[in-house]
């Protein structure tokens, strides 16, 4: 069912070449039609042909060794567009890995001091539970076992509602950061969408996960004349969304790894510096990491491949392929038409995969499903912090 789908040839840049082809054989064949024969005797179409057909027939098999440097020239575009497709991919699944990987060891590492304090204040209720009932006299097994329960499960009384904040907040932002990588790496045009809609759009995608504020620091990304921030794609871009979050998350990551847990008792159970200074290195280790997955996207998407390159292939494409079709039309005459048409579609074809392939970041359905990876973070992210046992 693919070999006929139509879906993703990108048949805007196949057809207008391709029925220009088909034109120009069926021109020259009306025109070897009307022309005078002569003397010479074509044994393929069985008749007499015009010297115009009998001189441009004898230059088929000079035209034809130009198909070996414009098949080297078509094969290595694509390959180098492949490559290029295939470095997009894995920086972005570098990002959603690292995503999970850094929420992951976010949770742990700031958590784990809160987890250690309930822990120690859950065992000091059960042994001053126990010593009061062997004060009373009372025998180990007559103990109430609602009393045991009720200790087991005793909370303490402090409150980390700030810690539970601030932990939600950096999930917020990194959930951010493959949005803002994506608005960013999107083309700013669209068909259809202006500058208020295209806003709202980017808008919805961010959601909840930042209030207005903290949203417009990454979308609002253009200045006027004026100097005012403002969603206007033919203003000066001032600044890049993905570098937002990101110092967004190292201001947060230092937060969290210089967190104290208890203001009265700092020795209580406070990470020693060694280990602050520890966590704190491998969440900017990370963070930077991120940064280069960015960077990775952003390089892929600003350097095509040179003009120069691009106007010589399609010019000897182009050349070849009307060379090649008006000698056939003067060799086999009618019967050429289907398999030139055929042979056409295929060197279109490649040169307009090799197009697709080279920016992996459009709109179009070969393109890559930047809104499904962003998606996969965020589950990712909210997994993270519905298993986190505090």
């Amino acid at each position: 069912s693919y070999i006929f789908s139509l879906k993703g040839r990108n048949l805007p840049m196949i057809i207008p070449p391709l029925l220009a082809l088909l034109l120009w054989g069926f021109g020259w064949q009306l025109l070897f039609m009307f022309l005078p024969k002569g003397d010479s005797y074509n044994e393929v179409i069985e008749s007499y042909v015009s010297d115009l057909q009998r001189t441009l027939s004898s230059l088929n098999d000079l035209i034809s060794t130009l198909v070996t440097p414009v098949s080297f020239l078509l094969v290595f575009r694509l390959g180098r567009a492949a490559v290029r497709f295939w470095d997009a991919r894995q920086a972005a699944g570098l990002m959603i890995e690292l995503c999970r990987s850094n929420i992951a060891i976010v949770t742990v590492g700031f958590i784990s001091p809160i987890r250690r304090q309930r822990r120690c204040t859950r065992r000091q209720l059960r042994n001053d539970t126990k010593t009061n009932d062997e004060q009373s006299g009372r025998n180990k097994n007559d103990i109430d076992e609602a009393t045991l329960l009720s200790a087991k499960n005793h909370q303490p009384e402090t409150d980390f509602d700030t810690e539970i904040e601030l932990l939600c907040e950096y999930a917020r932002w990194l959930t951010s950061f493959p949005v803002a990588v994506k608005h960013f790496l999107r083309p700013d045009e669209r068909l259809g969408w202006d500058d208020t809609a295209y806003h709202k759009k980017q808008r919805f995608e961010i959601g909840p996960l930042l209030c207005d504020e903290d949203a417009n620091r990454i979308l609002l990304s253009y200045e006027d004349e004026k100097g005012k921030s403002v969603f206007e794609r033919n203003a000066k871009r001032v600044r890049e969304p993905p570098l937002v979050v990101l110092n967004r998350l190292h201001e947060l990551s230092y937060d969290i790894a210089h967190h104290d847990y208890d203001q009265d008792n700092k020795e209580s159970f406070n990470p020693t510096p060694h280990q602050r200074a520890v966590f704190f290195q491998q969440l900017n280790n990370q963070i930077n990491i991120l940064c280069k997955s960015f960077g990775t996207m952003e390089r892929i998407k600003n350097t095509p491949l040179p003009f120069v390159y691009v106007i010589l292939l399609r010019s000897n494409l182009l050349l070849y392929l009307f060379l090649s079709n008006m000698t056939s039309i003067a060799s086999v005459g009618w019967a050429a038409l289907p398999a030139l048409f055929a042979y056409n579609l295929l060197m279109l074809g490649i040169e307009a995969a090799t197009v697709e392939c080279e920016k992996p970041f459009d709109w179009n359905a070969n393109h890559l499903t930047l809104g499904k990876f962003c998606v996969v973070a965020a589950r990712n992210i909210a997994q993270a912090l519905k298993e986190v046992r505090y």
